[in-house]
């Protein structure tokens, strides 16, 4: 049965780790994670670790919770996954329904995606498709924040401005225009000072100057603090 050495040097001869310069990676100790529980992750070593971004910003309850494993496990002894491409089901019916419950009014469908990226790509398709769909082929231009990221695709590479972080893979990207962000002075906890004034004369200025080419503005909330 396969173990920790069978592991590590599977992992070093054939994963290619995101976000990871592997011949970096390669000359650190290997951090084998073998279990999870809350907030915390165990190693192979038995070590603990606190899971502080939450596996990047997904596992949100922790680790091992009862309800969701619970449910997961119900939702296996009926199927494990079914495409939504013309076909329905009743989980991802009444999750529909509670989102747009919780949603402003007017925002009356969901569209799911299983990760960030996606989402925005999916986002930016549908604002694309819908100029074109209604006599307005001309509005095809993307207004986003400076500073801001929306993640590793293509398309969200392009609307987004991450810098060096990005910058390799500009050639192929879409252009997108940027208004500066907010200024906001934050310690402890406390914001000391806010100014979006010239964010906001920024983003207007843009608008009024692009608003006829422009099919979408991008902005991505503060909802991972």
């Amino acid at each position: 049965m396969p173990g920790r050495a069978d592991w590590v040097e599977a992992d070093r001869r054939h994963v290619w780790h995101p976000f990871a310069q592997m011949r970096e990676y390669l000359g650190l100790p290997p951090l084998l994670i073998v279990a999870g529980r809350g907030g915390w992750l165990m190693d192979a070593d038995g070590r603990e670790y606190l899971d502080g971004n939450a596996s990047i910003w997904t596992n949100v309850h922790g680790h091992r919770d009862p309800d969701l494993d619970a449910a997961l496990r119900a939702q296996l002894d009926a199927v494990a996954h079914t495409t939504l491409l013309g076909l329905a089901h009743g989980p991802a019916a009444e999750l529909a329904a509670e989102l747009v419950a919780e949603a402003p009014a007017g925002l009356e469908k969901v569209f799911y995606t299983d990760n960030g990226s996606g989402a925005v790509e999916v986002a930016l398709k549908q604002s694309f498709q819908f100029w074109q769909l209604t006599g307005r082929p001309e509005k095809t231009g993307v207004i986003g924040m400076a500073g801001a990221y929306h993640g590793d695709t293509f398309g969200t590479m392009a609307v987004g401005d991450s810098g060096a972080f990005h910058e390799r893979f500009r050639p192929w990207c879409l252009p997108a225009r940027h208004f500066e962000a907010p200024r906001c002075a934050e310690w402890g906890g406390v914001v000391r000072s806010a100014d979006a004034a010239a964010s906001l004369a920024g983003l207007r200025g843009l608008l009024e100057r692009e608003g006829a080419r422009t099919a979408a503005v991008i902005l991505e909330p503060s909802v991972q603090g």
